[in-house]
């Protein structure tokens, strides 16, 4: 069966974001994949070639005056199209506002946009019959509009559709001091439960998420998380003089400061010489003043984004990734059932492992129950840490072979695509609930 998928979600398929859709759909081939995406943005992967973009910057001015909102977008017309770049730009300003200044009423102004319902179209409804989907994919959201796209979509395409949970977007486990935050949740979960129980099938990215989620809405969930091939055996690699630790991510969600007391401590370590060097790479997710606070020249060396592949190869040369959590009680608990899918890229590489975070975070528990890294839970352990790879680089080295053997273990690429494909095929052979 010649499966297609359309794919539901707010972002477009970048895998300079993050690559997470090309993992998952790395057996598909071009034809058999489609997207509908809610961002001014552009593209860029090498599975799909076909994809409607409803732009948000339109959606806007269709509020005051006639115009088309989405268009259909070919994978080799995004990168030559100036109109396109200038809106992908524009909304870029537009989202890092949104991401900048989270507050609620804001927030129900863009929802309050999405409701004038300008954005459904003959174009798009055209689009999705076309490409006539098996299968639509979509992400769970923290954004109302999102959830009503999918529906919609479903409704045209008369297709069932899965859902993949990334981040927590169901329980009440955050701390706001705001009773719009807490009005805002209300709602958003209700979007949610909504969305579980008409989904065909429910991913959770993590066991844990799992659990709480069945909690709250009963459901038989699966476990869905990025996957690697590790069909070959670990190969141990010489530590270098100094050691070469790498953290490549943003440093919103209170990551800065995670950084800045590692920066603190590596510095105390390069008091004599230089032991431990960390480079950064991330993008402009903080302001300036804060990047001055972990800018430690005997300690870190700053960069800019680079390509994903070109961010692989300098990391295959590292001796230690980092993984790095907030421990301020809001940003925690923002995150503290997702799952960084770097994480299954460092165990692809079969390399040490440092994760900083909270210890009741999913993430943090999951590495420590399968003891595939070095767990720092407290700010005042990551000097001990840091000595100890100083002092006994074999540390370094058993949790390098420790991290490849819990990717080969829990995260196969035969495994967990084979049943990915498995569970499409099976439900695209069923029809939805009309409900």
């Amino acid at each position: 069966m010649k499966l297609k998928v359309l794919l539901v979600s707010r972002n477009a398929w970048d895998n300079k974001a993050g690559n997470t859709y090309s993992n998952f759909f790395q057996e598909f081939k071009p034809g058999q994949l489609a997207q509908v995406y809610c961002r001014d943005e552009l593209p860029d992967n090498e599975l799909c070639e076909n994809y409607f973009c409803i732009s948000e910057n339109k959606l806007i001015k269709s509020l005051f005056s006639k115009q088309n909102v989405g268009a259909v977008l070919k994978k080799n017309e995004a990168a030559e199209n100036i109109e396109l770049q200038k809106a992908a730009e524009s909304g870029n300003k537009l989202y890092g506002f949104f991401r900048n200044h989270r507050f609620t009423l804001l927030l129900w102004l863009r929802e309050l946009i999405w409701l004038s319902e300008n954005w459904k179209s003959e174009e798009l409804d055209k689009f999705i019959r076309e490409f006539n989907p098996d299968v639509i994919y979509t992400d769970a959201h923290d954004t109302f509009y999102t959830y009503r796209v999918l529906h919609y979509v479903r409704k045209v395409a008369n297709a069932p559709y899965v859902m993949f949970h990334a981040d927590d977007h169901l329980t009440y486990r955050k701390f706001s001091l705001s009773p719009l935050f807490w009005i805002n949740r209300f709602m958003l979960r209700q979007y949610v439960k909504k969305a579980i129980k008409q989904a065909a099938i429910n991913y959770c990215i993590i066991d844990e998420q799992r659990t709480i989620y069945n909690r709250i809405v009963p459901n038989a969930y699966k476990i869905l998380n990025k996957c690697a091939d590790f069909s070959g055996d670990y190969k141990e690699e010489e530590i270098h003089k100094p050691v070469k630790m790498i953290y490549a991510g943003n440093l919103h969600l209170g990551r800065w400061k995670t950084l800045q007391k590692l920066a603190e401590a590596i510095k105390v370590i390069n008091k004599d010489s230089s032991k431990i060097h960390l480079d950064i790479y991330t993008g402009k997710s903080v302001t300036e003043a804060k990047l001055n606070k972990i800018k430690i020249d005997s300690a870190i060396t700053l960069h800019d984004f680079i390509p994903y592949e070109q961010l692989i190869e300098i990391q295959k040369k590292s001796d230690i990734l980092l993984h790095v959590e907030s421990f301020d009680l809001k940003e925690k608990l923002l995150t503290f059932l997702s799952f960084s899918t770097k994480i299954v890229d460092f165990f692809e590489m079969g390399k040490c492992i440092l994760a900083i975070g909270w210890k009741e975070s999913a993430p943090i528990k999951y590495l420590l129950e399968k003891d595939a890294a070095v767990i720092v839970s407290e700010y005042d352990d990551i000097l001990n840490k840091l000595n100890s790879f100083v002092e006994n680089p074999e540390i370094i080295r058993e949790y390098s072979r420790k991290s490849y053997n819990c990717g080969k273990a829990f995260h196969s690429k035969e495994k967990m695509l084979g049943m990915f494909k498995n569970d499409l095929i099976k439900i695209a052979e069923t029809k939805p609930d009309e409900n």
